[in-house]
């Protein structure tokens, strides 16, 4: 405990003197939350009521809000993703030879790394609040979630997609050699938390289990949960003209197509599958500490 309070101290005033460290761990979800105020809409999380759907629709006649609230999921869960990997995959290779020489006087990886945590979910504490504060600046946020208030539990969500990101951050800088291959390596993860969320594309069987390993699906799908998707789905509709004959002379008509989008993840809206879903980022943060944890002995020895 001793370790643990004077390693949080210290790595926190680091930090604080650090101004390009202080940025990141305090200005990029706002900035990504004004982004995507660039391209949301009000009812992106709500969906439009009856009486705004006629003018909601495009060109077309379409209204289809499931898509698109889908999206911004997405990138709220991504927004995450990126605050934990940068926030962390630089703490443990830039301060190599200090942790080498500190470990060599009794130094314990458990109080080490749970600073590291500790100070980084501090600032995610922060971030997370400011990211939907500033989307609800233009976009409604719902208010009934599955067991909770609708905010409360995105932040939650948020929050322990972040602290999933910041234990694949640590293990990533725990392996690499060099800070150079840093950032080679996150971006590589962070086209598998795109690519592989289930969310933007269909996936070939083969490559459906790397979806189970990406902070960015197990994110998506209790958001989902939380925004009720199924119901925004239904909300969904295609007006149709359908040509009249003359011969017979049948008039136009038009018809009503229920939307037809289909989702490739799941977002059963019940507290069974919201609390599933943090305990799988729970899992995975545990299951990356720990790995991190393994890789920092196996270096002693070498």
């Amino acid at each position: 405990m001793r370790q643990f309070a004077i390693l949080a101290h210290r790595y926190l005033e680091l930090v604080l003197r650090d101004r390009m460290s202080l940025v990141i761990l305090l200005a990029v979800m706002p900035v990504i939350g004004f982004l995507l105020l660039l391209i949301g809409e009000k009812f992106d999380l709500i969906g439009a009521p009856a009486s705004e759907i006629t003018r909601q629709m495009d060109a077309t006649g379409s209204y289809r809000v499931a898509g698109r609230t889908q999206t911004l999921l997405l990138m709220m869960s991504l927004a995450g993703v990126l605050l934990g990997l940068f926030g962390a995959a630089y703490e443990i290779v830039k301060e190599w030879p200090i942790y080498r020489r500190e470990r060599m006087i009794n130094l314990g990886i458990v109080p080490y790394l749970a600073s590291k945590v500790l100070v980084l979910m501090g600032f995610a504490l922060v971030q997370c609040l400011a990211l939907l504060i500033v989307l609800s600046i233009k976009i409604d946020l719902p208010h009934k979630g599955v067991i909770m208030s609708a905010p409360v539990e995105m932040y939650v969500t948020m929050l322990l997609g972040t602290l999933t990101s910041i234990a694949l951050g640590l293990f990533i800088s725990a392996l690499a050699r060099s800070q150079n291959m840093v950032i080679y390596v996150i971006m590589v993860v962070i086209f598998v938390q795109i690519i592989f969320a289930g969310v933007l594309f269909d996936l070939p069987q083969g490559t459906k289990p790397l979806s189970y390993l990406t902070v960015t699906r197990w994110t998506v799908e209790p958001l989902g949960a939380t925004v009720d998707m199924e119901r925004l789905k239904g909300l969904g509709k295609s007006h149709v003209i359908v040509p009249g004959d003359p011969a017979l002379g049948t008039p136009a008509s038009e018809i009503e197509l229920e939307d037809d989008y289909e989702f490739k993840i799941n977002y059963d809206r019940n507290a069974g599958h919201l609390l599933s879903r943090w305990a799988i980022l729970l899992g995975f943060a545990t299951l990356w500490l720990g790995l991190t944890g393994v890789t920092l002995r196996r270096r002693d020895e070498i």
